[in-house]
């Protein structure tokens, strides 16, 4: 699993071994990423609504991406429990 944070580079935080890669960069600059074709993808935001746009875009790609429900947010408070 490839974790890839779609947020900006201003924004706090980030899950443990993710790749942080603005949404607009992804999509602007995809070729030049080199994103694992063979592994899954996971996108994450701070809320959900940008890493479902990743996921969207990527897998509309070829890629087996996916969003993570709720971002960074939601796996913030899952790890808090």
């Amino acid at each position: 699993m490839f974790l890839l944070d779609v947020r900006e580079l201003d924004e706090s935080g980030q899950i443990v071994g993710a790749i942080r890669v603005p949404l607009g960069k992804v999509m602007r600059d995809l070729p030049k990423l080199n994103l694992p074709a063979d592994e899954e993808i996971v996108c994450y935001c701070a809320g959900g609504f940008r890493g479902q746009v990743a996921a969207d875009f990527l897998a509309g790609k070829g890629f087996k991406a996916r969003n993570l429900v709720g971002g960074y947010k939601a796996y913030m408070m899952a790890s808090a429990e």
